[in-house]
């Protein structure tokens, strides 16, 4: 999880954010994410 915070702080801490980025196209910014 410390990855995320590498780009994005808000991911870290919005997960409900983070996971529906994820599957809109957030695996763009992140490359993986944890859903």
């Amino acid at each position: 999880m410390a990855n995320h915070r590498g780009g994005s702080g808000n991911f870290a801490e919005d997960r409900e954010r983070a996971s529906e980025a994820g599957k809109k196209g957030g695996k763009s910014s992140h490359g993986k994410s944890d859903n």
